[in-house]
């Protein structure tokens, strides 16, 4: 907070730092990345629920799922991730 400066109501301070985490779409992958294999497609709905993102994992996850892109291991251990959250 700057010194000597009078502010009636909430006081925040001045900004220093900030730090921002951008993700891509699923729509947006889906579109644009048909190169990804399995393993890359698994990473990226991993990410997505490590930033607490459940909503953009799932939505990636049936419709990759419904093109068949996972092995039945695979599809059996990231549908029990959701159903755990």
């Amino acid at each position: 907070k700057r010194k000597g400066v009078y502010n009636k109501g909430h006081q925040k301070g001045q900004l220093i730092f900030g730090e921002a985490l951008y993700f891509k779409s699923p729509k947006y992958l889906l579109k644009n990345h048909k190169h990804f294999n399995e393993n890359k497609w698994i990473r990226t709905i991993c990410t997505y629920l490590v930033y607490g993102y459940l909503d953009l994992a799932q939505i990636l996850f049936d419709q990759l799922d419904k093109q068949q892109i996972f092995s039945k291991r695979n599809r059996n251990y990231l549908r029990n991730i959701f159903l755990k959250r």
